[in-house]
């Protein structure tokens, strides 16, 4: 139960989904890959980042999530503030560790998101849009930072890739600052998106950036070699957002939907169910299916 308690906290889908973003870059950088000890300290770093930011992030937000999300595992007693602090150092150091192993790309890169990891838990996720891109730009970096491990020179794929990843990150966090508003507001005074624009505008973004993400994703299907079964698991992929922004739109039209929680949970959910089919299909081109 600790285990999975510490797995939650971590968000450790999320951190799964950066590692994989970076096996693809490398993938799409050299011909020759091995899974050998080089790439996957390479793969670990985003993971760790990523492990210790949320971390941090439940640390600073105990009091907001007792009433956004009351089954967090700092609120609910499974796992101490103290031990969320040594997860968040221990996950970040390490990070580091490794990094000083690579280049000084890496060593760079891994050092500006430590660094802003922490200054977006505590107080740029308060921001317009502000913290809603360094997230976007958190889970599009993955597929630069594959690359520049191996190659000083940019694929095109690897560049298109970033955008989607950026577009659609950027988006779901819009979505959740609207999922959030009301707790973010009473217990951290946030001045999120939502509280400018109201909820609804704040939704409609969402939906012309999810728009955006579309026209990047289905232009990508021509620049990449897709064979049969990545094709058309990467049209899915692209596809459902096409719906999500349908469902948004929707919802949004019913002022009192907007207020369940559900929704954007759910909403949420799926869209990154979807990122990592996406990447899969990605991966899958590598081997000619």
């Amino acid at each position: 139960m600790k285990f999975y308690s510490i797995l939650k906290l971590i968000r450790f889908e999320h951190g799964l989904m950066l590692s994989l973003a970076v096996l693809t870059s490398v993938f799409f950088t050299v011909s020759n890959v091995r899974l050998d000890i080089n790439l996957i300290g390479l793969m670990a770093i985003p993971f760790l980042i990523e492990a210790g930011a949320f971390a941090l992030n439940d640390y600073f937000d105990i009091e907001t999530d007792r009433l956004n999300k009351k089954d967090r595992p700092l609120v609910t007693g499974e796992i101490s503030k103290e031990t969320a602090l040594t997860i968040t150092i221990a996950s970040l150091f390490t990070a580091i560790i490794i990094s000083i192993f690579y280049n000084i790309w890496i060593v760079n890169i891994t050092g500006f998101f430590i660094l802003f990891s922490v200054l977006y838990d505590w107080k740029l996720k308060d921001l317009p849009l502000i913290g809603n891109s360094f997230i976007g730009f958190s889970m599009a970096i993955p597929f630069i930072f594959g690359n520049l491990a191996y190659s000083d020179t940019l694929i095109p794929e690897n560049i298109i890739l970033f955008c989607m990843a950026f577009t659609i990150g950027l988006a779901r966090e819009i979505i959740k600052t609207v999922e959030d508003y009301d707790g973010d507001v009473k217990m951290r005074k946030a001045k999120t998106l939502p509280f400018y624009i109201g909820k609804g505008n704040s939704l409609y973004i969402a939906v012309i950036i999810i728009l955006l993400f579309l026209v990047i994703g289905f232009y990508s299907y021509t620049l990449i070699s897709f064979e049969y079964i990545s094709g058309i698991l990467w049209l899915l992929s692209i596809s459902y957002y096409a719906y999500l922004s349908i469902k948004i739109i929707l919802y949004n039209l019913n002022a009192k939907v907007i207020h369940r929680n559900k929704f954007f949970s759910v909403t949420r959910r799926d869209t990154l169910i979807t990122l990592v089919v996406g990447l899969i299909a990605l991966l899958l081109t590598k081997f000619g299916v």
